[in-house]
């Protein structure tokens, strides 16, 4: 059995699946790895070439047993949420790391990998370094801003590993665009977290401009999903998983976030999208929170 299923959930990724097997070919090549991997790819009825493109590869990496390759696909769009379900069921490795298909392991981060887990376990929720978010530092060894982190750390799916029998769906609110952060909270709140520091890293796309994230294939609306984060915490709050002062650490981190997203439309020239952000994002029911948010948010960027 593979230790690690590298999953894979996509829609129309055609642009960098060829990129994301070359990675690992190439770094099990260089270290002979063999067998500890698989990728699965869990295909959103993409209309591009994915499918025949991840089929050329399995046909080739077959007969080298260097790691096998599963496609699965789905006859209708089931939306990200579902198919992100849908992947985290289909792992049969003893952990599941996730990535999304535009976001490409640097050179060595697979034999970097290998070499952490081939003789040890872990039980906590893992993530690992990207080049757009640094890796969260305790300032003591009961930090309640580790939980804001899982959450907006989390929300890039990409980076995280988790062991795959502990992987539970309890708390996935219905057609959220953030099901992975109900996913990783669970798993933090029970096992804890661990980071690791590769100097080879996940490269996420950072390029696209805010404006672009509107309405993408992600599908997100006039509040880039700001809510379905906020709902992904809230969640546990009311299930009482955790504390009001937690659930205000990440309330703030979001607006702080937001804010600056609000204050890049206007400085671009896009006030319209700006107001009709700002007029979203607001729409979360606990006002009181908002408020203090916000007004703190305030004070931090004159100060």
């Amino acid at each position: 059995m593979t230790k690690i299923s590298i999953t894979i959930p996509t829609y129309n990724g055609e642009k960098n699946i060829k990129k994301q097997i070359d990675r690992l070919i190439n770094d099990c090549k260089k270290a002979k790895i063999f067998n500890f991997y698989e990728i699965i790819i869990c295909d959103n009825c993409s209309n591009d070439n994915t499918k025949k493109i991840v089929t050329k590869y399995k046909k080739k990496i077959d007969t080298k047993k260097i790691f096998d390759i599963k496609f699965y696909g789905s006859k209708n769009n089931l939306g990200y949420p579902k198919n992100f379900i849908r992947a985290t069921k289909l792992s049969k490795s003893k952990y599941t790391f996730f990535l999304c298909d535009d976001n490409i392991p640097g050179q060595n981060f697979y034999i970097k990998l290998y070499n952490l887990f081939k003789n040890k376990d872990y039980n906590e929720l893992c993530f690992f370094s990207t080049n757009n978010i640094p890796n969260f530092k305790k300032k003591s060894g009961f930090d309640f801003r580790e939980l804001a982190y899982v959450m907006n750390r989390g929300a890039i799916l990409s980076g995280a590993l988790l062991q795959t029998k502990k992987i539970k769906h309890k708390y996935i609110i219905k057609n959220n665009l953030y099901p992975q952060n109900s996913v990783f909270i669970d798993y933090y709140l029970k096992y804890g977290l661990k980071t690791f520091n590769f100097k080879s890293k996940i490269n996420c796309n950072t390029n696209e401009s805010i404006k672009s994230k509107f309405k993408d294939r992600m599908k997100r609306k006039n509040d880039l999903a700001v809510l379905d984060k906020i709902n992904s915490i809230d969640i546990f709050y009311e299930k009482k998983r955790i504390n009001f002062y937690s659930l205000f650490i990440c309330i703030y981190t979001i607006y702080f976030w937001s804010f600056d997203v609000y204050m890049t439309l206007k400085k671009q020239g896009e006030q319209k999208i700006a107001n009709n952000f700002f007029k979203a994002i607001t729409s979360y029911k606990r006002k009181s929170l908002i408020l203090i948010s916000m007004f703190l948010v305030f004070l931090k960027h004159i100060f």
